[in-house]
């Protein structure tokens, strides 16, 4: 049973959205001998060279990359906490060039991301490539359960013909995934795989003050899927805002989907979707599943202002009671 104890969403034409209203405030700082910076012309050229030291504090690893653009695949194994930060007063731009699934791939621990944009690169050379080919950022382990922290971050699509579908963020088996402040941004009108977020089997997730903007997608997948299947699962989104988002594909059917069972506790307030378009009669601004088929109620605030934008509700195998407030 999806319990649903705060449910307020505004659907409109346009207002105003600040995505980095948050006062910026980095993590906690540690002692100097587990805090790096990473530059080109400095001691430590990539953050893996920084984590090959043995970090004792409880607070973990602090790495802030000082140079505008900063490239590396990075494979997190290991307990300690690590903080990476962008420099600058402006985020740098992280990317990978070599045929990686992904730039970061974390598998154990707690990685928190601050002020950071990441995008794809595509190379020319005997054949076309894009790097990473599938995900941004993959966080998942069965076994150990790791957590992401992201704030005021960016992330860039890529217009790309690819028979894989590709993702800004995908979770997979994962204690907490918080993601505040950050702007996810399409192709406008081009053609794309990539989708935002996807996020699985993860105890708590939390999105808070995020932009999803000019998704034009033909992926099969949601410009947010969230998948809560645990036990006693939480699920936050407020205040994020979906605006100029096109789909085209006859599969994808909404901007933000929700799927859960097992007593889990929804709240979602304060969101905004603006201007969606799509070729398919299917898609629309919100559908959220309820695995156990049973019947429960959810309270909508709901504008009609808008006649291309279609709202969706469903239930596996029994359509929930629905109450449309206009």
């Amino acid at each position: 049973m999806i319990l649903v104890y705060l449910f307020t969403v505004y659907l409109v034409l346009c207002d105003s959205f600040s995505p980095f209203s948050s006062q910026f405030v980095s993590g906690s700082s540690v002692n100097a001998a587990c805090q790096f910076d990473i530059s080109k012309t400095g001691q430590y050229l990539t953050i893996t060279d920084a984590l090959k030291l043995t970090c004792a504090q409880s607070e973990g690893y602090e790495i802030k990359l000082l140079d505008p653009e900063h490239t590396e695949h990075l494979a997190l194994n290991q307990a300690q906490p690590i903080s990476i930060n962008g420099g600058n007063s402006v985020s740098n731009i992280w990317q990978v060039d070599l045929l990686n699934s992904e730039i970061i791939d974390l598998q154990q621990g707690k990685l928190a991301l601050y002020n950071i944009e990441f995008g794809f690169l595509t190379s020319v050379n005997s054949i076309s490539n894009v790097s990473p080919g599938k995900y941004l950022i993959f966080v998942g382990n069965r076994d150990y359960l790791p957590s992401l922290t992201v704030n005021q971050c960016v992330f860039q699509s890529i217009s790309w013909d690819s028979t894989l579908d590709m993702f800004h963020i995908f979770v997979v088996n994962g204690t907490k995934a918080e993601i505040s402040n950050c702007i996810f941004k399409g192709i406008n009108n081009e053609q794309s795989q990539t989708s935002a977020i996807n996020i699985n089997y993860c105890n708590e997730i939390i999105l808070n003050n995020c932009s999803f903007q000019d998704f034009s997608s033909s992926t099969r997948q949601d410009t947010v899927q969230l998948t809560e299947y645990v036990d006693e699962g939480l699920i936050t989104v407020k205040y994020c805002e979906f605006i100029n988002n096109n789909a085209s594909s006859l599969s994808k059917r909404v901007q933000l989907s929700i799927w859960g069972h097992r007593k889990l506790k929804l709240e979602i307030t304060g969101n905004k979707f603006s201007n969606l378009r799509t070729d398919e009669y299917r898609v629309g601004a919100l559908q959220i599943y309820d695995d156990t088929y049973q019947k429960t109620a959810y309270q909508l605030l709901h504008s009609s202002s808008d006649p291309s934008l279609q709202f969706i509700a469903l239930c596996l195998g029994v359509i929930p009671t629905i109450k449309i407030h206009l």
